[in-house]
């Protein structure tokens, strides 16, 4: 009996002696607030393309820019959220599976006092998270090399391939590759070229991301070709006044991947 006097609160200044008195008269039992129920919801990662399922997706639950909780989707692509106060959250993509994309939205999600649970409005558990697999990288390009006095910017490709040339003050110029792989772009009518200078192509083929750059240095008129000719007399060897042999090809091409210089 002696715990009666340590629970509850007492009506009187002090404690009476008599248990059966304390329990009928003096002794008054706090009124307890029962918990408030907290949400829970499992989410599941899947492929867009083929609806498989993902796994090592890691979300992470934030509430007024705090990180709250974090989950990572397992080997079935479900992640699950557990324990959520009510309010309102911000479910954000932390890391993607390799060769997706990572997701470029984030979602609302809101507990209510009973525990139930939405995602943008609609029930949460069974949520349906995708990612789109990373198109594939196109091949560089072949660029031929370019001289001051060239009107146009030539090389190779893969046929159908869109052709992006940079020139030094930012403008590009843009060919298709025909159907037998060369592809010409014409320098734009403000660009003077310069001797020196680094011009720049990439290639994006069709269902692809676009390739890395491949450059090479603008060369001067009269610098000396590796047979001994100069550019102005590599005309001579059925080249027009763009410097570009009628058959497609260049003397002295190397094109260069940027990433190899650096």
């Amino acid at each position: 009996m002696m715990n009666i006097y340590n629970t509850g609160r007492l009506s009187g200044r002090r404690y009476c002696r008599r248990p059966v008195c304390c329990i009928r008269y003096c002794w008054q039992p706090q009124p307890v607030s029962p918990p408030v129920p907290t949400g829970s919801f499992t989410a599941v990662k899947q492929d867009r393309s083929t609806g498989a399922v993902m796994a090592g997706a890691e979300y992470t639950l934030y509430q007024s820019g705090q990180a709250v909780k974090t989950a990572v989707s397992g080997t079935d692509g479900r992640l699950t959220f557990s324990g959520l106060s009510p309010g309102t959250y911000e479910l954000i993509e932390m890391n993607t599976p390799d060769g997706f994309r990572p997701e470029q939205t984030s979602y609302r999600v809101t507990a209510d006092e009973n525990g139930n649970v939405t995602i943008d409005g609609q029930p949460a558990d069974g949520h349906i998270l995708f990612n789109v697999p990373e198109a594939p990288v196109s091949s560089p390009p072949v660029l031929y090399d370019v001289r001051e006095s060239d009107m146009v910017v030539a090389g190779t490709g893969v046929p159908g391939s869109t052709i992006t040339v940079r020139f030094p003050s930012g403008v590009t110029s843009m060919s298709t590759v025909n159907s037998d792989g060369t592809w010409i772009a014409m320098v734009p009518s403000d660009v003077t070229l310069q001797a020196g200078e680094w011009i720049s192509a990439t290639q994006t083929e069709i269902g692809r991301t676009e390739s890395q750059e491949v450059t090479v240095i603008v060369q001067a008129n009269t610098l000396q070709t590796g047979d001994g000719d100069t550019a102005a007399g590599a005309q001579a060897d059925g080249g027009g006044a763009d410097g570009v042999k009628t058959d497609g090809s260049r003397k002295g091409t190397i094109p260069v991947v940027l990433s190899e210089l650096l």
